[in-house]
């Protein structure tokens, strides 16, 4: 769902709720909301600028496609004043406010405090809800608010609180529509978390992803489960036909300067395809560290990858006729 689908959805709520959608029958909402819908359909679409603009999502969107900084935090502020919830903006502001890294760590602590008092004021917190946090146009600004705190606390080392943060993202989000279960299993692979890593991957195991099978098979390695790191090197080789060419550019440039030629913007895939070496790309630009400390599991996945030689068949010669075994 885009972010202009989300502006249509967060309408459509404050268009029922002015109506009392708690006291309408479902007959009354459909009406209701093909009203809406009517009424959006056949409205003129001005464009939006500094003159159209009137809620904080307007000016937020403003700020999304300035171009300058300066521009953006005119607009930012703009929308923080309509709105003081506006958690989009507020972390915006702190991205583009951050004197150094501690600053944007405590800057975005602080919006994801505030957020979490919003969603308890506006009842986002209800038992109901937990699970499917997604769905709900309302509570996406504090998903991706968490996401940005976490990847923040693992840039600056806290990985016991960035697992804590993932894990009750995870809990908001079950269908974990962020990813965010990519960065719980790389902090279980550097923490060597046995037991939560495969925890975690037997709730997904389903689709056999890069950014889960490789921090697996790491793991599984720095532990000395063979076996097990055997079993998921191969899956990975199996779903991402790249794994054999990776590790071979490992073992011909070294790990360290295998991350320093990958480590740069340019070669970040712009167009993100599943299953190929743009996985591997992002794994190294994501986690490098992970790279660097492991460099003795890629010479062991390049010999465990190798295909294995059948040993020939022994031949013994009895009455003169040669026979095989």
């Amino acid at each position: 769902m885009s972010r202009e689908t989300e502006k249509i959805f967060k309408e459509l709520h404050a268009f029922l709720e002015e109506r009392g959608l708690m006291d309408m029958s479902k007959e009354e909402a459909q009406q209701a909301i093909d009203e809406f819908m009517q009424m959006h359909n056949i409205a003129p679409r001005v464009p939006l600028t500094e003159s159209t603009a009137k809620t904080a999502d307007d000016y937020f969107e403003l700020a999304a496609a300035s171009g300058s900084k300066p521009k953006a935090l005119k607009y930012l502020k703009k929308a923080i004043k309509l709105d003081p919830d506006h958690i989009d903006a507020l972390r915006s502001m702190a991205m583009f406010t951050y004197k150094n890294h501690w600053d944007l760590l405590n800057k975005l602590q602080e919006v994801v405090e505030h957020g979490k008092k919003v969603m308890q004021q506006k009842g986002w917190d209800a038992q109901e809800y937990i699970g499917d946090y997604w769905l709900i146009t309302e509570t996406r600004p504090y998903m991706r608010a968490k996401a940005d705190y976490i990847n923040v606390l693992f840039g600056s080392g806290m990985l016991r609180k960035a697992a804590a943060e993932c894990e009750e993202l995870l809990r908001l989000c079950e269908g974990d529509n962020l990813g965010i279960r990519h960065k719980l299993m790389h902090i279980f692979a550097i923490l060597e978390e046995k037991d939560k890593a495969l925890a975690l991957h037997k709730k997904f195991d389903e689709h056999n992803e890069t950014q889960m099978l490789l921090p697996l098979s790491i793991l599984m390695f720095k532990l000395g489960e063979m076996d097990l790191a055997a079993d998921y090197l191969k899956r990975l080789a199996s779903s991402n036909k790249d794994t054999k060419k990776f590790i071979k550019l490992v073992m011909q440039y070294g790990a360290q300067e295998l991350i320093e030629r990958f480590y740069d913007e340019d070669e970040i895939p712009q167009c993100y395809h599943p299953f190929t070496m743009d996985e591997f790309v992002m794994e190294i630009n994501e986690y490098p560290d992970m790279f660097s400390l492991s460099e003795g599991y890629f010479y062991w996945a390049h010999e465990e990858l190798k295909p294995k030689r059948q040993a020939k068949p022994a031949k013994l010669a009895r009455n003169g006729l040669t026979i095989v075994k």
